[in-house]
């Protein structure tokens, strides 16, 4: 480091002014130096203590920045690693590292796969119908520790589940999976739509109607709503006798 970028401007070194390009520096030595000592299998044990022993280890390093400094920048580097994104207090956003891919099977890949769902079942919701692509490339930020290809292969197994197609494979995520959305059942007067002359004709020519005759007619299985459009056949059966 050059001698003039120690030397005090007003009250506080130039290096350690936020933001300034020789700060700049030595966050980009830091965040190097990070990179180096956490990986995917270090990243479940990172609590406090683990970060706080990094960050003792860290801090002479790149003295000019202070372990404060050097703390919050791991912890929020963790947090990026995890899938977290940090709204934070300096500016070393690209500094920072892109989420680190769950290992499948794991319970991160898990967790964010119940993200996913999450995500996936409000958009769902809206009532827009959107393909699995699109959904994909919307979806994607809710789940940033699943790769693009876990994504796309699990929405398309869930839009085929929804719409009671089997879904082949033994993916580990059928458990998420929703059950078929049973039909609507069709309304009486729906029913008397798509069966009423048929039924009116047959109370017609054997003088009885039966809730069996109702129920093979028109496919139903509710004896209550089978009992309901027998009454109703029948009313207006009489209403044109006697009209």
């Amino acid at each position: 480091m050059p001698a003039w970028a120690s030397t005090v401007t007003g009250a506080r070194p130039a290096v350690s002014i936020a933001g300034s390009p020789w700060w700049r520096l030595a966050v980009d030595r830091l965040s190097k130096m990070v990179a180096q000592e956490i990986s995917a299998e270090d990243l479940p044990e990172m609590n406090y203590l683990r970060t706080n022993e990094l960050a003792r280890k860290l801090a002479p390093r790149v003295s000019e920045l202070g372990e404060g400094v050097v703390r919050t920048f791991i912890n929020e580097y963790v947090r990026e690693l995890d899938g977290e994104h940090v709204e934070s207090a300096y500016p070393w956003r690209d500094f920072l590292p892109a989420p680190l891919p769950a290992p499948p099977g794991s319970e991160a890949w898990h967790a964010a796969l119940a993200d996913l769902r999450a995500a996936l079942e409000d958009e769902l919701g809206e009532g827009q119908p959107m393909d699995p692509e699109a959904l994909a490339g919307l979806l994607a930020p809710s789940a940033p520790r699943l790769d693009d290809r876990t994504i796309r292969e699990f929405i398309s197994d869930y839009l085929l589940a929804l719409n009671g197609m089997s879904v082949t494979g033994g993916q580990p995520w059928a458990e998420l999976l929703p059950r078929p959305r049973p039909a609507r059942p069709a309304s009486d007067e729906e029913l008397l739509e798509m069966h009423g002359a048929e039924l009116f004709e047959h109370l017609r020519t054997t003088g009885r109607l039966t809730r069996y005759k109702v129920q093979a007619v028109t496919g139903i299985k509710s004896r209550v709503q089978a009992d309901r459009l027998k009454a109703t056949i029948e009313e207006r059966a009489a209403e044109t006798a006697t009209a």
